[in-house]
């Protein structure tokens, strides 16, 4: 059994012009971008200042959470003077008396200088994410600016010329096997 087919024909001035109003219908349906200011959305100066007013007040926590050594100048006074043959004693009592709440301050403290870096690390990934938003923002709305003829010959030229000389070879087969 013969099976026939036919083709249409292809007429590759008619594809060029409908790839042409695809893509400029494709680019006029994008948004217009938001006017956007790297400097703006990358401030953080108001965050690092809080990253360092925490960061005082964790080494104030590990300096206030260690074991006592010495005897506290608020205490040379009188009626504590009198316990001054005792330091030595009453500050093991206190050590071992609050050595889990010492632990626990320093674990604490500890933690939270961990969480302190964490936090810079995801900063300076924010700031790096944000900027390349930005700059593809910028590119994108460069192209959505071209028209569709400019988009064929700066950015699609070869897929173009490539795609025309398959539809010649595939035009130039068929037509070989009909006849």
């Amino acid at each position: 059994m013969d099976s026939e087919y036919s083709l249409p024909k292809i007429s590759l001035d008619n594809l060029e012009q409908k790839i042409d109003h695809s893509i400029a219908l494709q680019f006029s349906k994008l948004p217009e971008p938001k006017s956007l200011s790297i400097e703006a959305e990358t401030d953080t100066s108001g965050i690092n200042d809080l990253i360092k007013h925490i960061k005082g007040l964790s080494e104030n926590a590990q300096l206030r959470g260690a074991e006592r050594t010495t005897w506290p100048d608020s205490l040379n006074k009188f009626p504590f003077v009198l316990l001054k043959p005792f330091k030595k004693i009453i500050l093991k009592f206190i050590n071992i008396l609050f050595k889990d709440q010492i632990e626990v301050n320093q674990n604490l403290a500890e933690g939270l200088q961990q969480s302190l870096l964490i936090n810079q690390e995801l900063m300076r990934e924010i700031i790096n994410l944000r900027y390349h938003a930005y700059r593809d923002l910028e590119n994108l709305h460069h192209y959505q600016q071209l028209s569709a003829q400019q988009i064929t010959e700066t950015i699609l030229p070869n897929s173009l010329r490539e795609i025309t000389d398959n539809l010649y070879e595939l035009n130039e087969t068929i037509g070989g096997n009909q006849s």
